[in-house]
């Protein structure tokens, strides 16, 4: 039998060709048989295909105007159905409604500015309630479509482009209630021995304001952890993009800002120690940089930390990195949000 690894497209939806041997550990299915099938929608869970949206194709743009959702159970046995749709993940402000048995609802009120609309579909089954969420573009906007991202147990950051290293959603076991009180799951790599392990999201931006939540395992190692804006070219030898700025902190409470162009790397803010900067081993830091233009402005927990102006970079990805002294000490990122400038 042939095997053959497939990627994981969005949330609910892989596309499978014909047959081969995919590991459920590895976020890949597994078949015997020819199966012929393609397009097919759905998180597998044991063998069984979870419930998700089959209309409209889930990270797809909407049209102006009301949408009309449809889902199915996928086998799985579903006694009742309830729909939240919102402007933040996780969010209602949209529609929050009891569906009953329907399998398919019109929903007004959706913004026509090129934002990121939420949906989160409940599902109860043998009287337990899962949900599986769902994000879409809303139309208008100039194009423009920015993104929060809360990972989940049941998507494998179908979004981020694995630059170098090894990417996962990860879980540290807390629990998650059903009105998310609990964020358990996080993106997660472990990292690479004396490399850097760079992910970024498969979109380009201009104009934004992008920040995330980073918290990195071990104390005592001193390299970086950053975010990545402008990002683009080739990943170097090293593991980091050929053209970025990268904003970047170490556990020994410092930070540093350097631009990386056409892989020669220069500084712009050499590293310097700041006390708004959470040294605590396993505690987490806020970074946040709005570029508008040739201004760039940086901030640390809520500190104004360096602005100027640079010209060499109008736009790019945006993403985070993580410089390792041994492969095991790890970043994670609790959750990253970037809103898109005019």
């Amino acid at each position: 039998m042939s095997s053959t690894v497939y990627r994981w497209m969005t949330v609910h939806r892989l596309y499978i060709q014909h047959r081969g041997h995919i590991s459920l550990k590895s976020a890949t299915l597994a078949f015997i048989t020819n199966m012929n099938r393609t397009n097919y929608r759905g998180t597998w869970l044991g063998g069984v295909a979870a419930p998700g949206i089959t209309s409209p194709a889930p990270y797809s743009k909407f049209d102006c105007g009301d949408a009309t959702f449809h889902w199915t159970d996928n086998g799985t046995a579903v006694s009742q159905w309830w729909l939240h749709v919102g402007t933040k993940r996780g969010g209602k402000d949209i529609l929050n409604r009891d569906m009953g048995g329907l399998t398919s609802c019109t929903v007004s009120g959706i913004p026509e500015d090129g934002s990121t609309v939420y949906l989160r579909l409940w599902y109860k089954s043998e009287g337990t309630w899962k949900s599986a969420y769902f994000q879409y573009t809303a139309c208008g906007g100039g194009g423009c479509a920015g993104f929060e991202e809360y990972w989940s147990d049941n998507d494998n950051a179908p979004d981020w482009i694995r630059d170098s290293g090894t990417w996962r959603v990860d879980d540290d076991g807390c629990g998650r209630g059903s009105d998310d009180s609990c964020w358990s799951y996080y993106y997660h790599t472990d990292g690479v021995s004396n490399k850097s392990s760079t992910s970024t999201y498969n979109a380009t931006y201009s104009n934004f304001d992008f920040s995330a939540e980073l918290k990195r395992g071990s104390i005592g190692n001193n390299k970086a952890v950053r975010l990545l804006v402008r990002a683009s070219g080739a990943v170097m030898s090293n593991g980091k993009p050929s053209n970025s700025y990268s904003f970047q902190i170490r556990n020994s409470g410092k930070y540093s800002i350097y631009k990386t162009l056409g892989g020669v790397t220069k500084e712009l803010q050499g590293w310097t120690l700041l006390s708004a900067i959470n040294k605590k081993e396993h505690n987490s830091n806020i970074l946040r940089v709005v570029a508008h233009g040739d201004s760039l402005t940086f901030f640390i927990n809520g500190t104004l930390v360096w602005c100027g102006h640079d010209t060499s970079l109008a736009s790019g990805r945006v993403g985070f990195g993580f410089a390792s002294d041994t492969s095991t000490d790890g970043l994670s990122v609790n959750w990253a949000k970037l809103d898109c400038l005019q």
